[in-house]
């Protein structure tokens, strides 16, 4: 691999490397764990002193040739299309980003082993396509189911606007009759015998 030496020399340093904090980080909790130049006039880390934190300094930079590459020498590239994997040989590797669809994850990964091109997110590819595959089942078979529901509903609605409409005619149709024979009290009646159907008990 090319490289080879640098980079086992450069992670031999980072063994080495101590972590940088800023001054006074043990003092107070909202400081955080992070880097920050010390400017004070009396700091002891700013001065170099003995016994003190370590500052940042040029002699702990990794050697530039190798610098921004992984631990196996391949160069990080953010990938979010497809379209993006052309051009790619295998001395990258490739970072599948966050905001990512599940289709188009998988479709990444799978033009990426094709291609030969190490995946950097996950640490079992193949783990992770099954998962997708199971998922994305799940969601087709969910959404068969909902629409085949929905479909229910809208003819049961369909069948009960139409049994609406007839009952609405026949009470038209009733109506004109009614009006037509004054003497003939027949829809008097059949009300009479529904009214005591409702109204008896259990």
């Amino acid at each position: 691999m090319k490289h080879k030496s640098l980079l086992e020399h450069r992670n031999a340093m980072k063994k080495k490397k101590p972590e940088f904090l800023r001054q006074c980080v043990g003092e107070k909790k909202k400081l955080g764990r992070k880097w920050r130049l010390p400017r004070g006039l009396h700091s002891k880390i700013r001065r170099k002193f003995r016994g003190h934190r370590v500052r940042v300094l040029v002699g702990f930079k990794s050697p530039s040739e190798v610098r921004g590459l992984t631990r196996n020498g391949l160069k990080p590239i953010l990938v979010i299309k497809k379209s993006q994997l052309n051009g790619l040989d295998k001395s990258c590797g490739i970072i599948i980003g966050s905001g990512v669809g599940k289709k188009n994850k998988l479709e990444i990964i799978n033009d990426a082993n094709k291609k030969g091109l190490v995946v950097l997110n996950y640490k079992d590819v193949n783990e992770v396509v099954k998962k997708l595959h199971n998922e994305l089942k799940e969601r087709k078979s969910y959404r068969e189911t909902l629409l085949r529901s929905r479909k229910e509903k809208k003819d049961i609605k369909k069948e009960t606007k139409k049994e609406e409409l007839a009952k609405e005619s026949k009470k038209e149709n009733v109506g004109e009759d009614y009006q037509t024979n004054p003497h003939d009290h027949t829809h008097d009646v059949e009300k009479k015998e529904r009214d005591k159907i409702i109204t008896q008990k259990d």
